[in-house]
């Protein structure tokens, strides 16, 4: 008789034991989920802060232009509406690629900003490029367009 006491009180203990772990591994395993999710959203944003530009509305329009003769190439950008432009403010993307605005003063509407462009070619008359202008401080898109090459 006192074995089965003992049988009985060894599964009593086991299943005791088991609805024990299974109480304790669901808020194991939920905050591991959470925790999860958590560092998977701050990685997102992380990660979005390197690549993102927001368009908004653009309240600057230029006249954008790209001139190559062969071994010389510029593009020149007019601002036609908005205010004055310090291009130490701003970065200019020639398909994608950083223009230096180094040495250029301030445009305002009217005004043409010329930038050389050479080292960043060579470039193919008569075909398409994409200019983009983005204000640094708030990584914001204000204006963008396409040009194509021409001669001269």
């Amino acid at each position: 008789m006192e074995g089965k006491v003992e049988e009985k009180k060894s599964k009593t203990g086991l299943i005791i034991g088991i609805v024990i772990a299974a109480i304790l591994i669901v808020p194991i395993v939920i905050a591991a989920l959470a925790g999860l999710f958590v560092l998977a959203g701050i990685t997102f944003l992380w990660a979005e802060s390197f690549v993102e530009v927001e368009e908004e509305t653009l309240l600057y329009t230029f006249d954008g232009e790209l001139r190559t003769d062969g071994s010389n190439s510029a593009l020149e950008l007019t601002l036609i509406r908005g205010g004055e432009i310090d291009w130490s403010d701003y970065r200019v993307e020639l398909d994608g690629t950083k223009i230096s605005t180094a040495g250029q003063g301030p445009t305002s509407v009217g005004m043409t900003a010329t930038f050389d462009v050479t080292l960043y070619g060579p470039f193919d008359i008569g075909s398409e490029y994409t200019v983009r202008i983005i204000d640094i401080a708030d990584n914001k898109l204000i204006w963008t367009s396409s040009t194509i090459c021409k001669s001269g």
